[in-house]
């Protein structure tokens, strides 16, 4: 019996800096976290325990904050896809 070649993975998406919103968007949900920036997908490690406990003072805090003022809304305690309109938060 002959053996099929397979393509590889990366064959199945767009290449490193030719990612589009609608790419990103269309990508099903994950446990990983991925960031579009610049037409390149990037996948980010786990956040260490450091952050996760400065996260969640400041969730807690920030909740509280909204909470009081009742009309503002509020913070998410798992990553969220969102999409910051014409800005580059890492330039």
């Amino acid at each position: 019996m002959e053996k099929k070649e397979l393509a590889p993975v990366s064959a199945l998406f767009p290449p490193q800096g030719q990612w589009t919103e609608a790419d990103y968007f269309a990508l099903p949900e994950t446990n990983r976290l991925l960031e579009l920036s610049e037409g390149r997908l990037i996948v980010h490690s786990p956040p260490a325990l450091e952050h996760q406990e400065a996260w969640k003072r400041l969730f807690i805090r920030l909740n509280a904050f909204c909470r009081e003022k009742r009309a503002w809304g509020g913070g998410t305690c798992a990553p969220s896809r969102a999409t910051l309109a014409g800005k580059n938060p890492r330039a």
